[in-house]
């Protein structure tokens, strides 16, 4: 688990990524990106997974995440090679 001041990220079993929030007194700021590039940083060693909207596709694209086309609790899955 990752906890700033900012914000938060989970990194689960078989490296599912989940619970990554940016606290709104934040956003807007590239907290998001920093989070992201500590999970990133400290995990790279294995493939990360995650669900996202659609929405956010270009912003975990940024941080080495593609779309796989399959879908789990029914958002697009996204998965990030290992480093």
């Amino acid at each position: 688990m990752l906890s700033t001041q900012f914000g938060h990220a989970q990194v689960g079993g078989g490296g599912y990524v989940s619970n990554v929030f940016v606290k709104d007194e934040y956003r807007g700021q590239g907290k998001g990106h920093d989070l992201m590039r500590q999970v990133t940083q400290e995990h790279g060693n294995q493939e990360l997974k995650l669900n996202s909207r659609p929405e956010l596709h270009a912003f975990y694209s940024k941080h080495g995440f593609e779309a796989t086309g399959d879908e789990d609790f029914g958002q697009p899955r996204m998965v990030r090679p290992p480093s």
